[in-house]
């Protein structure tokens, strides 16, 4: 995969891909990127949890994240690539 479909927030590479990538849409509020990719993480580490469960678990985690004060910090973009 080269890109995100259009619209979506993030995409995880499938479950049998070993060295799973992750893409995430970086034009969204920065707690919503956090929600985003922890909810991309949980999709490559947890692959048999619902979408459902992984919505509320990844939100819920985003919300608690950010109170504490965690704040992201985004690379520079380059492309759209895998990582090697």
């Amino acid at each position: 995969m080269e890109r995100l479909p259009s619209g979506a927030a993030g995409e995880c590479d499938d479950v049998s891909t070993p060295r799973k990538a992750i893409w995430i849409a970086t034009q969204q509020r920065s707690v919503d990127i956090l929600d985003t990719v922890i909810h991309e993480l949980l999709h490559a580490a947890l692959p048999d949890l619902c979408e459902e469960t992984i919505l509320e678990t990844a939100t819920d985690l985003a919300k608690i994240l950010t109170r504490l004060g965690a704040k992201l910090e985004l690379p520079s973009p380059t492309n759209n690539d895998k990582p090697t």
